[in-house]
């Protein structure tokens, strides 16, 4: 993506599909510095945290994603196999998990899976996606899952 002849305020970047996150943060900090918005410390430390991800598993999370968005059975259980596709390239991508958790979860609120067989599959991808500190969804999905 580059601009022919940038004029002021213009920045040039050079882009490839391998770097997809840091241009996200670099774009990010880029419109903070615009709008002058002023950014806490914590949060300038969260978008200078460049995360590498193999491009096929973060477009394979993409498509997840989408088909997770549509919400019905079929595209739900679609959403699983694009999720697991990331989880399988790129085994060290958080967002697979967390979509692998909540597509699962999906399943069962919208009564396509009963609780006992759905929440089961939510919490392990849950507890990796957040780094394994486990919130109090989790005692909701353990108390769903003995009947």
């Amino acid at each position: 993506m580059r601009p022919r002849n940038p004029t002021r305020g213009q920045t040039v970047m050079n882009v490839t599909s391998s770097n997809v996150l840091a241009l996200q943060s670099e774009l990010a900090q880029a419109i903070a510095r615009e709008v002058r918005v002023k950014l806490t410390p914590q949060e300038q430390a969260h978008l200078a945290h460049l995360q590498s991800v193999e491009p096929p598993a973060y477009e394979a999370y993409l498509q997840g994603r989408y088909h997770w968005s549509k919400g019905s059975n079929d595209s739900l259980n679609r959403a699983i196999q694009y999720f697991n596709d990331a989880i399988q390239i790129d085994p060290a991508f958080a967002p697979g998990y967390a979509g692998l958790a909540d597509a699962y979860s999906d399943l069962a609120v919208f009564n396509f899976k009963p609780p006992t067989k759905a929440f089961p599959k939510v919490k392990d991808p849950a507890l990796i996606a957040s780094g394994s500190a486990c919130r109090p969804s989790c005692k909701y999905w353990d108390t769903k899952t003995s009947a």
